[in-house]
């Protein structure tokens, strides 16, 4: 299985674990998709790199005043969050084509690594990490 293939099948391996964790997780995760792609991006990062899959940035872009976060591996966009928008209906987008993610303005990018947050957010999000890999 090649690179792409393989980010894609974790991605989507772990997109479902968080919906079956759903419960469990923090307020933010409540209304996922919807207004969890920062925390969601950092943690499947986390969970790629674990897998060896390599490192991966971390990609905020805004359109007009919505945020929108995601990953990218040199040309390679990884999203599990973009069917929170009414246009888009994948829940995994794993692609090279950037027509959906070229409408966001870049903020900022940078590259993904959990451990460069404060202690308390990094407790936070290490707790709900650990969390999800229950359901994987």
């Amino acid at each position: 299985m090649d690179e792409k293939s393989r980010i894609k099948s974790e991605a989507i391996r772990f997109r479902k674990a968080i919906l079956k964790s759903r419960g469990k997780l923090p307020t933010t995760f409540k209304s996922f998709p919807i207004g969890t792609c920062g925390d969601a991006i950092i943690l499947l990062a986390n969970h790629l790199t674990d897998s060896r899959l390599g490192k991966f940035l971390y990609v905020l872009g805004r359109e007009n005043n919505q945020y929108h976060a995601w990953l990218e591996k040199g040309n390679l966009i990884i999203d599990i969050t973009a069917d929170q928008f009414g246009d888009r209906t994948e829940e995994v987008i794993v692609t090279t084509d950037r027509s959906f993610h070229n409408r966001f303005e870049i903020q900022d990018s940078h590259e993904c690594n959990l451990n460069k947050y404060d202690q308390n957010t990094r407790k936070i999000l290490k707790d709900t990490l650990s969390l999800i890999k229950e359901n994987l």
